[in-house]
């Protein structure tokens, strides 16, 4: 059955379809489809639901192999024209993979496969298998798992015919009203309950236009609040704009993220896409120079060498991972790992050349988040400047060097490999507040829909095992008042 959707009501109509990221647990509700026909060499493909909505496959893996079936309840099984006396939990089980299941197109993710596993030897002799689903089978590594009780609580309550986009859907309500103390979900939770209170969301709200990880992120911190009368909270609706825009920029920024897709190699310029070729070129130009004949920056000799002037920012726990020398002179050492606590450096000219003054004040440490690519619940509250030795700092980009100049075919691999695991960790865990929009093309990745080429401010991270000296540390609203001066 199809449930007609309401366009949202709250700020913006769309339906945003982001990249999601990996998890170790996936579901499957085979919907029923009459009888499946089996044969050796001969794949059969059935229609499913993704009962854990959240998430999609590793990346990387197209193929999972299931390992455990909920329930043999429903399910009826013909070997050869005669009635089998194995279970179907058994024929998928990893011990006796008689069945191997497949997602296929994963990442769309609405067919499985089942494919006779001819080397296993109790397939020896079978023409065929007949498999009759009367209820959906749920497919899995995980017992008694609260996806599962919710798919269950949904076909109970409007059936089994409904579209991947109509569950999703419906599981989402549900999701919102159980974490506002609305439902219970169980097996003697009521479907004419469920079934109303579902009906009155729907009427309002839409929430299709978050992302999976988006929208368990707020499920997870509880930010989705209803009131008496099923409305979201003032609270809530800005929660939820906040976690699209930002979603949004991470799916934007990984489009253009072109370290992650170069062999540990070598650096092929032809691997890049069109995007981040003309993005990073177009940037190249834009980027601090940090030659001694830039106006941009501001040095200074320490025991004969050259160190320029570096700004973080950072939370007020920051300065317990300083000391204090006994000149007085504090100091910060980074970790002895490459790219391990990266500390991500940007030059005071570049933060000056923003357009940040342009805000209120109230308004400042919202826009410096966007700025430097950050999550939007970010503490950061802190600037420190540093003197860092130039050769102390890298550009995190295809082209390390401080110049910004153009585009190496090729770097050194161990410095390669540390970028591209760095790269690919940035969008890693499955909260969006703890993902970055990385793209490796030299600058922080500006959130702002706003910035429509998304320019914020010349990157550069400090090596591992270096010692630099801070110079001076300032509140955000001291220090862009500040940058006005400059």
């Amino acid at each position: 059955m199809r449930i007609k959707s309401i366009l949202i009501l709250l700020f913006i109509s769309a339906v945003f379809c982001g990249k999601m990221v990996a998890s170790p647990t996936q579901r499957v509700a085979i919907l029923p489809d009459g009888i499946i026909t089996i044969k050796p060499g001969m794949p059969v493909k059935v229609p499913s639901l993704y009962l854990d909505y959240f998430r999609i496959m590793p990346y990387g893996d197209p193929i999972i192999n299931y390992d455990q079936i909920y329930s043999d309840e429903g399910v009826t099984i013909t070997i050869n024209g005669k009635p089998g006396n194995i279970s179907f939990r058994t024929l998928v089980q990893e011990t006796d993979p008689l069945l191997n299941l497949s997602p296929m197109e994963w990442q769309r993710g609405f067919d499985v496969q089942f494919s006779l596993i001819t080397t296993n030897p109790a397939s020896k002799n079978i023409d065929s298998i007949q498999i009759q689903f009367t209820s959906p089978i749920m497919v899995g590594n995980e017992v008694n798992d609260m996806d599962v009780s919710e798919a269950q609580l949904i076909f109970r309550t409007w059936g089994y015919e409904m579209s991947q986009e109509v569950f999703w859907h419906l599981a989402q309500c549900l999701e919102i009203l159980k974490i506002n103390n609305k439902i219970t979900i169980s097996k003697g939770t009521s479907t004419a309950l469920v079934k109303d209170l579902c009906a009155k969301m729907l009427s309002k709200y839409d929430l299709r236009i978050l992302n999976e990880n988006a929208f368990k992120t707020l499920i997870d911190t509880k930010q989705i609040c209803l009131d008496d009368n099923l409305d979201l909270t003032v609270a809530s609706m800005q929660n939820i704009k906040m976690a699209y825009n930002y979603s949004k920029a991470l799916n934007d920024a990984i489009m253009m993220n072109c370290i992650s897709y170069f062999s540990n190699t070598s650096l092929n310029e032809q691997a890049l896409s069109n995007e981040a070729k003309v993005a990073y070129y177009r940037a190249t130009g834009e980027l601090t120079d940090l030659s001694t004949k830039s106006h941009r920056v501001e040095d200074t000799i320490i025991a004969g060498k050259r160190y320029v002037a570096m700004v973080a920012w950072k939370s007020a726990s920051f300065m317990g991972y300083t000391k204090k020398l006994s000149n007085s002179a504090i100091t910060y050492t980074s970790d002895p790992t490459f790219f391990n606590y990266a500390l991500f450096l940007t030059t005071p000219y570049d933060l000056a050349r923003t357009n940040i003054l342009s805000f209120d004040s109230s308004q400042w440490r919202a826009r410096m988040m966007e700025i430097l690519g950050l999550p939007p619940i970010s503490t950061n509250d802190l600037f420190v400047e540093f003197w860092v030795k130039e050769s102390d700092i890298f550009r995190p980009t295809a082209d390390s060097s401080l110049s910004g100049t153009g585009m190496l075919q090729k770097v050194d691999e161990t410095y390669l490999s540390s970028l591209q695991k760095y790269a690919r960790s940035s969008y890693s865990d499955p909260n969006i507040y703890k993902q970055y929009p990385f793209t490796a093309l030299g600058y922080t990745w500006d959130c702002s829909a706003n910035n429509v080429n998304h320019f914020g401010a010349t990157e550069f991270v400090l090596k591992e095992n270096r010692t630099i000296y801070l110079r001076r540390t300032a509140s955000t609203a001291d220090y862009i008042r500040r940058l006005g001066k400059r």
